[in-house]
């Protein structure tokens, strides 16, 4: 029979062989899981310790993206200059569309009124000029504002499981009632987020749908863009593409980022910009 002690010493010793096996189970599940996060990253061309490409430098090889903003002479200096020394770096290649040349930003100059009553208009003369140049050796043409702000490493990741030879137009999709438009349910990709063609959409929206009035309906003046060339599109089988992610959250946000951190509950926001700081 046991005695007291004897007892013990063994409870101590089951006890520590129970942590010890909880100790290396937790090691071989960690160990487990940083080779799966390794094996994922080396997939992509990255590994640990940086010998091999970044994920950006390795899509960017695969991929050619055009970002073109819409932009006026007053704000070339006031934002788009912005774009261009900030995001607009990553991007394959950058233009800006105005209704004056700029050689330094690059702006292109449309012959186009300027206003958003004119914005249909200055977009169709737009995408004329990208198909015109650009079509043969970009993949991708995204379209956005200057103030509108792209984080192009995560679009090259969301655009990587799509092929650009098919017709795929990618936002923040809005579905809606319209009855000037006579339609039910219109369909389109939010323009103040952004939104992204592929080079066979661009193809099918100047070739098939641009020329068409009835499929593509071209008032002189419009400042609903985003509609219309959602219309267009849809009219000749574009795809147009659910871009949130797995949690339902939107990739292409159209609220204003003060917006969004207040709702985060942040009420004061303190910035840097090249006069000092500022709140």
């Amino acid at each position: 029979m046991l005695n007291l002690t004897d007892i013990k010493i063994h409870l101590i010793i089951l006890i520590f062989g129970v942590i010890i096996g909880i100790v290396s189970i937790l090691f071989y599940i960690n160990q487990t899981n940083q080779i799966d996060c390794s094996s994922k990253i080396n997939h992509l061309g990255l590994n640990r310790n940086g010998s091999n490409q970044s994920v950006n430098d390795r899509l960017k090889n695969q991929m050619k993206i055009l970002c073109w903003v819409m932009t006026c002479p007053q704000n070339h200096y006031l934002k788009a200059f912005h774009v261009k020394q900030t995001w607009g770096k990553r991007c394959d290649v950058l233009l800006f569309m105005s209704s004056k040349k700029d050689e330094s930003l690059p702006a292109i100059g449309l012959e186009v009124k300027e206003g958003r009553e004119h914005l249909w208009e200055k977009s169709r003369e737009a995408f004329k000029y990208l198909y015109k140049y650009y079509l043969n050796d970009i993949d991708w043409f995204i379209k956005a504002d200057d103030d509108t702000y792209v984080i192009i490493e995560n679009l090259r990741l969301l655009l990587r499981q799509y092929d650009p030879k098919k017709a795929y137009f990618l936002g923040s999709l809005i579905q809606q009632k319209r009855v000037d438009l006579a339609e039910s349910n219109l369909k389109y990709m939010y323009g103040g987020s952004g939104y992204v063609l592929s080079k066979e959409t661009l193809r099918k929206y100047i070739e098939e749908s641009l020329n068409d009035p009835n499929l593509c309906f071209n008032p002189d003046v419009e400042k609903n863009e985003d509609m219309y060339i959602g219309k267009c599109l849809e009219n000749v089988g574009v795809k147009m593409v659910y871009t949130h992610d797995d949690f339902g959250r939107e990739r292409f946000l159209h609220n204003h980022l003060i917006n969004i951190f207040k709702e985060w509950g942040v009420n004061k926001l303190i910035f840097i910009n090249n006069r000092g700081t500022g709140k």
